[in-house]
């Protein structure tokens, strides 16, 4: 069987005409606008633990009350709200890990879709904040007199959000093609 040949156009007959499908371009560079989103979520990251860890969630004259004990090295006056207060933000902080990875993981990992490891970055901080604002509201609601625990959790949750707006510009500008 032999095939014809366009002389002008150098195609070939029998050759259907292919389509490039349209393309995310994810330009990726610690000094652009993923760096930022990687530092923010470290920052966040420290802070948050920082906070977590703290025994100073609330301070009531010296009764320094954190979510694991207080400054007298005992049990936290406990209730049910409680544990729910220090599940939500140990989840909250396992989602900060989470985020951080797929961070890297968006970064470095070239065999992944850019998009999807894109999309699980985003959610997974729009997630971590939603679990950490649950914690502190059932935290906060119980002790009066928060204290700085308290605010570097509140200020990496609010850190975390700003990452996952990057994100999404990220996401927006790569589907323009107009990543830096």
């Amino acid at each position: 069987m032999h095939e014809s040949s366009d002389t002008q156009t150098g195609k070939n007959e029998t050759e259907p005409e292919q389509i490039t499908p349209q393309v995310a371009v994810h330009r990726i560079s610690f000094r652009g606008l993923t760096g930022i989103i990687f530092s923010l979520l470290g920052v966040s990251l420290l802070i948050y633990a920082v906070g977590f860890l703290g025994t100073s969630w609330s301070v009531q004259g010296e009764t320094h009350q954190g979510l694991w004990s207080t400054c007298q090295c005992r049990a936290p006056k406990q209730g049910p709200w409680l544990i729910g207060a220090q599940i939500l933000t140990t989840l909250g902080l396992i989602g900060l890990v989470v985020c951080l990875a797929a961070t890297v993981i968006y970064m470095t990992v070239h065999t992944i879709n850019k998009n999807k490891s894109l999309r699980a970055l985003i959610s997974s901080c729009f997630i971590t904040a939603i679990l950490m604002v649950s914690g502190f509201i059932t935290y906060g609601s119980h002790y009066p007199g928060l204290h700085w625990s308290f605010a570097f959790c509140t200020i990496s949750m609010i850190i975390t959000l700003g990452a996952g707006g990057l994100s999404i510009k990220q996401m927006l500008d790569s589907k323009a093609g107009t990543v830096a």
